[in-house]
This record gives structure tokens, sequence and C-alpha cells, in this order.
């Protein structure tokens, strides 16, 4: 059943959230599940999945998907290994709109660790880190579990994901990270609240899928649809920086694609905003 949500939520988007299978891509797999299994995909049901497999909302036009995380971390056992915490895809009309890198490779090498690291998630870090303390898996144990040991809520409430964790707090003066991710008319909003008391160096990172090219300032046009991102009232002074990323089509293939990465300094405890909003265009 879970498989059936899932596929009803993301249709024919055939994206993926995190690795891609060496054996087959999402598409392939979409195109087996219907073929196989028909009777059991055309009614999945509306309610969000469970907090053990994806968090998903939707209102209107819009949807949005979220890989679940354990509650408390590190878990006993290695997970997928991507810096993913918050991260999530959003699609509109059925089209992609921010999308998940995926993994082209396991083998070693740039690219792979770019596909696995935070910046290439929709999600933040601060000070440079990532939102928990992958680096230090060693041969599958966790070493200074004082040091990594961090505690995770994800859960949807109504149409909102939201998310609150404190694996920041391994840094001095730095508390509690939540976010959350509402509907707002012809886009989203993304509120994050981050305690503490300490000055701080945050990053946002935004990935659009192969088609969108930036087309100004904080814009951004693909698909028939302008996106304009922009922070909302209370955020601090940005710095928004176009460039590329390699996003994953196949096991072994990639190609480039757009982020957007919002840089800037604040001071916490600090709440910020972020809009998305969707303008249908002829591009």
């Amino acid at each position: 059943m879970d498989t059936a949500r899932l596929v009803r939520w993301m249709g024919d988007a055939g994206t993926h959230i995190g690795d891609i299978s060496p054996d087959a891509h999402p598409q392939w797999t979409l195109r087996r599940l219907r073929l196989l299994y028909p009777e059991r995909l055309q009614d999945a049901g509306r309610a969000p999945l469970s907090h053990d497999a994806w968090l998903l909302a939707e209102r209107g036009r819009s949807r949005i998907a979220a890989c679940s995380a354990p509650a408390s971390f590190p878990s006993g056992y290695a997970d997928h290994g991507h810096h993913d915490l918050g991260s999530f895809i959003w699609m509109h009309d059925g089209c992609l709109v921010l999308a998940d890198a995926g993994r082209s490779t396991y083998a070693s090498g740039d690219t792979a660790r770019f596909q696995c690291g935070t910046s290439a998630h929709n999600t933040l870090t601060i000070n440079g880190l990532d939102p928990l303390s992958e680096s230090l898996l060693n041969a599958g144990q966790w070493l200074p579990k004082p040091y990594a040991a961090a505690s995770v809520e994800m859960q949807v409430d109504g149409d909102v994901l939201m998310l609150s964790h404190d694996g920041f707090s391994r840094m001095p003066g730095v508390g509690r990270h939540r976010r959350s991710v509402r509907f707002v008319a012809d886009g989203l909003q993304v509120e994050e609240d981050i305690e503490g008391d300490a000055e701080v160096q945050l990053e946002m990172y935004w990935h659009f899928p192969p088609g969108f090219v930036p087309s100004g300032g904080g814009r951004v046009t693909g698909a028939g649809m302008h996106i304009d991102v922009a922070p909302a009232i209370g955020s601090p002074s940005s710095d928004l920086a176009w460039g590329d990323y390699p996003y994953a089509t196949a096991y072994g293939e990639q190609v480039s694609a757009t982020m957007l990465t919002v840089r800037g300094r604040v001071r916490l405890p600090c709440s910020l905003s972020t809009v998305f909003k969707v303008t249908p265009c002829a591009a």
C-alpha cells in the first residue's frame, strides 16, 4: 500500500528521492508496477503515509513529498548515507519544480560525494555543517556518539510538512531547528526557526529539474512557468547565487541542472521564511 500511494502521489513525474537503483530508473519501475499490479495502484487512498515511510502533503495543484527519518540519530545501522534531513520535492500541476539530485554512481568520486551531500538536497547548512553528523561514521559504527546524537521529529499536520531536530546543537550556541513547508496561493512558503545564542552563517540550497534556467534575480523559468524565490519579511540580507549541479537521469548517467544557493549571516535565535511563487508563462 505504501508503494501504491507513492506511485499515485508522484504520478508520471518519474523522479527519485535519494538513490537511483543500479537496475532500474523510477520510470521503468513505474511501468513495471502498472503492468503487473494495475488493480493495486488504482485506489491508494489520500491519507499521508506513516512516519516509517514517506511524508506527503497536497493542496490544490501542488504536492510535496519527503523521505522520513529515524526518531533518534545515529541509527543502529548505516542508512542510505544522504545528507537530506529536511529536504523535500515539490510538484505543481504534475510537473516537478523542486528536485532531488539522485545518485548516478556508487563509485567514489566528486560526483557521488556531491550527490550524497547536503548541498545536493533542498535543505540548509549552518557554518558549513550538515544537520546530522554522518561524516563521523566509521566502518558502520558510531564512535563519538555524544557529539553525533540527535533527536528528529517529522510529520504531516493537515497540509503542512513539519520537521524538528537538534542535530545542529553539536555547534556551540546553536539549538533546535524547526522547518515547516506550507502551501500558499500559487506556491509554497518554507519557514525556518532556529534556536540558540550565536551569530552563524546559513546556506540554503534549492534544486530545479533539467529544463529550468535562471531568468533574472530570484526567478527561474521552465515547464511553462516562472518560479520566483524570495525571502519574506524577517529574513536576513541574503546573497543569491545560481549554479549548476549533476542531476542523475539514470544509473551511470547525469545532466546539468540549475540550483540556487542563498547565503546570509544571522543572529540566533531567528525566524526565516522563503516564498516560492508560480506564474504561468509561455516558456
